[in-house]
């Protein structure tokens, strides 16, 4: 299937083969811009860092390594805690309107993910 429908309207591609690491390196946002706002930097070095805030506070961080196993990206924690205890191991890549981004396995219902569920990369 060459479109994931996100939320009602939105569509994004899976692509078809596999995006090349440096399309992957870059700063993600993932949220509903409420209650979740989740900011993840993935390094060229096969670092990350990533934050979960809120207007109430910081709910958690994580850093680790990652890397991209065909259309997956693949992460090993070396520190988190909050809400990004245990909450990054796996997830897919993607592209919409133009921009890589990727969505965890478990937020994947086959082919379809709820928009604020989908990391996009910011622009550079």
């Amino acid at each position: 299937m060459s479109c994931a429908l996100l939320a009602l309207t939105a569509c994004a591609s899976f692509p078809n083969a596999p995006v090349a690491k440096q399309d992957v390196v870059g700063s993600y946002y993932s949220g509903n811009g409420l209650g979740k706002a989740v900011s993840l930097d993935l390094k060229a070095d096969g670092s990350y860092a990533g934050s979960w805030d809120s207007c109430m506070g910081v709910f958690g961080s994580a850093h680790g390594r990652w890397r991209l196993v065909g259309d997956v990206v693949e992460f090993t924690s070396l520190g988190e805690d909050g809400e990004f205890t245990n909450y990054l191991s796996q997830a897919r890549t993607l592209r919409h309107d133009g921009k890589v981004g990727f969505a965890r396995r478990e937020d994947l219902q086959g082919e379809r993910v709820a928009w604020d569920n989908v990391f996009l990369k910011s622009k550079p």
